[in-house]
């Protein structure tokens, strides 16, 4: 570990700051602090275009909120924790009072849609987002070559999605980023 003269609190500050990314151990609690950067991947737009399409067949309330791991779990599929990530993007956001209720921003659909596109990472410290970066890409990119139109549909007409996705990780649709 590098020696490091503190003499105040803001120097603790920039040292600490100055090292997120590789990681370091804070000098005044000696807690670890690092900030991870998330790539957008295609796990996480089939877990959008999930909840999205539970919008369209009224497994949601009035408001479009859907109990995410419930809805998720009766369509079989095993990408519950995608969805918190995908906040960071404002392509979700979470019910204020309701736990566990989500629903799709007017962003997530423009951006399902092909509308917009966004950076492919967002930097994450202590469980806040600190901002995006990287080349913007619009979903068709990050899906290289599956069409949504085509994904959305065999995903409304299926009760059991974890076949169409194991199928398309088998295809090269990876749930994972490759760092």
């Amino acid at each position: 570990m590098e020696k490091w003269e503190v003499q105040t609190l803001r120097d603790a500050q920039e040292f600490i700051s100055e090292r997120t990314k590789e990681g370091v151990e804070c000098l005044c609690c000696e807690q670890h602090v690092q900030s991870y950067h998330f790539s957008m991947h295609k796990g996480m737009i089939f877990a959008l275009s999930l909840i999205e399409l539970a919008t369209k067949t009224n497994s949601c309330d009035k408001q479009k909120w859907v109990h995410v791991e419930r809805y998720l779990t009766e369509k079989k599929s095993n990408l519950n924790g995608y969805h918190p990530k995908l906040e960071h993007w404002g392509l979700l956001e979470r019910h204020p009072d309701l736990r566990g209720y989500w629903r799709v921003t007017k962003k997530g659909r423009k951006f399902l849609a092909g509308l917009i596109s966004l950076p492919k990472v967002a930097i994450l410290y202590n469980g806040e987002c600190l901002g995006l970066t990287g080349e913007k890409n619009f979903v068709s990119s990050i899906l290289e070559g599956f069409k949504y139109s085509s994904m959305i549909s065999q995903l409304a007409t299926s009760s059991d999605v974890s076949v169409i996705f194991n199928r398309w990780k088998k295809e090269g649709v990876e749930d994972e980023p490759k760092n």
